[in-house]
């Protein structure tokens, strides 16, 4: 058994065509689990109404809005399959993406994790783009795997199939799977390299990542406040340890960035992300590493 996980908010557009995409699969044996975060829009009824047409889709909604990890933790609690993957509730995924996934686990049977090659799609014009970090990728397990995923995020989660006890096996201490922040994804993928779990990675398409106004990434400084605050601090001494010049370099980056992008958008630098970033820039400046 596959779980199939859709968190769910305000996605009555392409709700459709995802489930439909998952039904659709040339693997069968599939549980579409839907967990709708309070949607202000039709996406629980149009995602309810193939419940009743196809009873491999169960269809969730939450008392209350719980936000992205929130949502994300509650489908992944509901899930029973041996392996899992985290979809998005917008995005177009490939017919043979879970039968490429098992032939690959079958044969390296200390994967814990199979991820995909992908394209962007825009919404507006229909243009398919490559995905430039993925030429670089090296087919078959990944090497130095935590680094890779800080440093150039090369994987995405919806295009990668998990076994669900491996995932289990790197919980947070309160049981739940993501961290409540909006990059909960990309923080897993970190834990995932901390804890040597083993990544296989394919270069057949797993899918079409959609891009359009509404995107999770599109919500302004979200992704930056939830690196910045949420999830570097949690692994700011295992770069410190291992890392440190590669993390220097990526702070100044980002200071660069946010004083451009501020100053462009707001013409006043956000002054709480400035001063944490300078903060974290002089640590790792003025870190010496204590040799044995």
């Amino acid at each position: 058994m596959i779980s199939i996980c859709i968190p769910a908010y305000n996605a009555a557009q392409y709700i459709e065509e995802a489930i439909d995409g998952w039904r659709n699969q040339t693997y069968p044996y599939l549980e579409i689990l839907v967990q709708d975060d309070c949607s202000k829009d039709d996406t629980y009824n149009k995602a309810f109404n193939f419940s009743h047409k196809d009873s491999r889709v169960k269809v969730y909604r939450n008392k209350k809005n719980l936000g992205i990890g929130g949502n994300w933790n509650e489908v992944f609690h509901k899930a029973t399959g041996d392996y899992l993957v985290m979809a998005n509730a917008d995005d177009v995924y490939d017919p043979n993406m879970i039968e490429n996934a098992l032939k690959i686990f079958d044969k390296e049977e200390n994967a814990d994790a199979v991820s995909f090659n992908y394209k962007i799609l825009e919404d507006q014009s229909k243009q398919i783009k490559e995905v430039g970090i993925q030429k670089e990728l090296s087919i078959g397990f990944q090497e130095e795997l935590f680094r890779q995923c800080f440093f150039h995020n090369p994987f995405h989660i919806i295009f990668t199939v998990f076994k669900t006890k491996s995932l289990q096996s790197i919980t947070l201490s309160n049981g739940d799977l993501f961290l409540n922040t909006q990059i909960c994804d990309a923080e897993l993928f970190f834990r995932l390299g901390v804890n040597h779990l083993n990544l296989y990675y394919s270069d057949d398409i797993g899918g079409y990542y959609r891009k359009h106004e509404t995107n999770n990434s599109s919500i302004k400084n979200g992704e930056r406040y939830s690196w910045l605050f949420d999830v570097f601090p949690r692994y700011r001494q295992i770069l410190l340890t291992n890392h440190q010049k590669e993390t220097k370099e990526l702070l100044f980056n980002r200071i660069v960035h946010h004083l451009k992008y501020q100053l462009k958008h707001f013409h006043l630098p956000d002054f709480k992300q400035l001063n944490c970033f300078m903060k974290e820039y002089y640590i790792f400046s003025r870190y010496k590493k204590i040799e044995d």
